[in-house]
């Protein structure tokens, strides 16, 4: 039950910080874990603290950097959410893993972009996450999504009907859609 698995986790977190605290094993790995459980409990402010000290052990760690940007943006601190974005953005993706978190952080440069009212450079991240990964689906859907907004239904037709593949019936995809139907 829950209840259990949170207790499990604090006396993992109690164990970690004291070996952590006591520099008996002060890596990187161990950072990662106690963010992990902080992030499970909710502690955003503490892995947020776990995060940026791997991140300064580690500065090109990208997974590290994915999180630590999400955190930010989920304390709505967006602001200092885009430097670790362009910090992935910029890197040379050679691995899958590493294209997909470039990929992820395209896509959520996109989103906070749109957020804001840049719907144009939204679409263009949009897009750059897409073609850093052909199987992600949120760009494909967020694509076609500002591509109905702005009345370029053809374009829209295409990023929903090829995200619709991946999601099941899917509420947003269809009215999406319907609108385009609509309006051709």
């Amino acid at each position: 039950n829950i209840a259990n698995v949170k207790e499990d986790l604090t006396e993992a977190e109690n164990h970690l910080v004291v070996t952590y605290k006591y520099g008996l094993y002060n890596s990187a790995a161990l950072l990662r874990q106690l963010a992990a459980i902080s992030i499970y409990k909710e502690d955003h402010a503490m892995a947020i603290n776990y995060l940026q000290q791997m991140i300064e052990k580690l500065p090109g760690d990208l997974e590290a950097r994915m999180r630590y940007a999400k955190l930010l943006i989920v304390m709505k601190q967006e602001q200092e959410a885009f430097p670790q974005l362009h910090y992935i953005i910029n890197e040379i993706a050679s691995t899958e893993g590493e294209k997909k978190l470039k990929s992820d952080a395209l896509l959520t440069l996109g989103h906070l972009e749109e957020q804001q009212g840049f719907a144009s450079e939204a679409l263009q991240h949009y897009q750059q996450a897409i073609t850093e990964n052909k199987l992600n689906h949120d760009a494909l859907l967020a694509a076609g999504v500002l591509f109905t907004r702005a009345g370029k239904w053809n374009e829209a037709r295409e990023f929903l009907t090829e995200a619709s593949k991946y999601f099941t019936r899917s509420p947003l995809i269809e009215n999406n859609l319907a609108v385009i139907c609509l309006n051709q």
